[in-house]
């Protein structure tokens, strides 16, 4: 019987072909071009309740420049997008999503090139 048992155990163990340890994970490059505006969105939410500091002194730029550093999102060509292009597409996005914010923002620019206008008749 105790034969028996040996050779179980001795063909389990030569069953398993892996080596010690954890088993590896694929590597992860980025955000798959057709899953690009999704992460573009979440980064901009992110923004938007101060995950990456003060909403006032985080920038699309820095943001952009943040995700290109990291590698974050890729083209279709599995190579990374530049933090200009990230930049602009967050920019498209952002007056996509909140269409109120952008209106404002524009308008209070203008106030302000029309104030300095009055101050240079003066």
């Amino acid at each position: 019987m105790e034969k028996v048992e040996d050779s179980a155990l001795e063909s389990i163990v030569e069953g398993i072909s892996r080596g010690p340890g954890r088993p590896q994970s694929p590597a992860v490059e980025g955000i798959l071009p057709e899953h690009r505006k999704e992460g573009m969105e979440l980064l901009l939410i992110a923004i938007k309740k101060g995950c990456f500091g003060k909403k006032e002194d985080i920038t699309m730029k820095g943001v952009a420049d943040w995700a290109a550093g990291n590698g974050f999102f890729l083209t279709k060509d599995h190579t990374h997008l530049s933090a200009k292009t990230i930049e602009l597409k967050l920019g498209e996005l952002n007056r996509e999503l909140y269409p109120r914010e952008a209106e404002e923002k524009k308008l209070k620019k203008e106030r302000r090139k029309g104030k300095k206008e009055d101050k240079k008749k003066k």
